[in-house]
């Protein structure tokens, strides 16, 4: 039985899983790991008219990739 109620409960998050970036939805690609990566603090997005934004195919500059290096060490 609490295996079962374990299942279900994991089941139920899966289906409501909410994109915390307005422009990453939960069927992208590296949906994932973009959570993943704000979660830890390593990431942030940018804030747009009140929206909370991530631009994933937008390229990075040198100082950003630093960034990104420096945090996830």
């Amino acid at each position: 039985m609490k295996k079962f109620l374990t299942v279900l409960v994991l089941s139920a998050t899966a289906f409501t899983a909410q994109a915390k970036f307005n422009d990453v939805d939960v069927t992208h690609p590296y949906f994932h790991s973009i959570e993943a990566l704000q979660a830890a603090g390593i990431v942030e997005g940018h804030e747009v008219e009140g929206r909370q934004m991530f631009f994933p195919l937008s390229k990075i500059n040198r100082a950003e990739a630093l960034k990104l290096i420096l945090l996830s060490t």
